[in-house]
């Protein structure tokens, strides 16, 4: 990196929502290159529920507890490569929910969000 920008082009596929409820809205996103991402923000708690092992909670919890101390108030940003395999039988999970009409759309959606929404890496 030498400091220079550089534009990025990503194909959106799916967009999980915010609600007060699941306190976090991610996106799927294909990136020029074919990686498949998972693009995710929300509250500390939900997004620490779903981080990989490798997460430092420890590190993370010191920071948000001096934000906190100074009145401000924080999201977390997370992330995750998705194979194509895993994309595939998750989007055609996500697609029937989303075409979905009636009552259970909103639980369908739900329910999708939470298959891809794991092992984050917190960024």
């Amino acid at each position: 990196v030498n400091g220079e920008s550089k534009p990025r082009v990503y194909r959106v596929h799916a967009v999980n929502t915010f609600n007060s409820k699941r306190k976090r809205m991610s996106v799927v996103v294909e990136q020029s290159d074919g990686k498949i991402l998972l693009l995710i923000k929300g509250a500390d708690n939900m997004i620490f529920e779903r981080a990989d092992a490798k997460t430092d909670k420890k590190m993370h919890d010191q920071h948000l507890s001096n934000f906190s101390k100074k009145g401000l108030r924080t999201l977390l940003a997370g992330m995750r490569e998705i194979s194509k395999e895993e994309f595939k039988k998750w989007k055609v999970q996500y697609d029937t929910a989303s075409q979905t009409v009636g009552e259970n759309r909103k639980k369908l959606l739900a329910e999708a969000a939470e298959a891809i929404e794991r092992d984050l890496r917190v960024v």
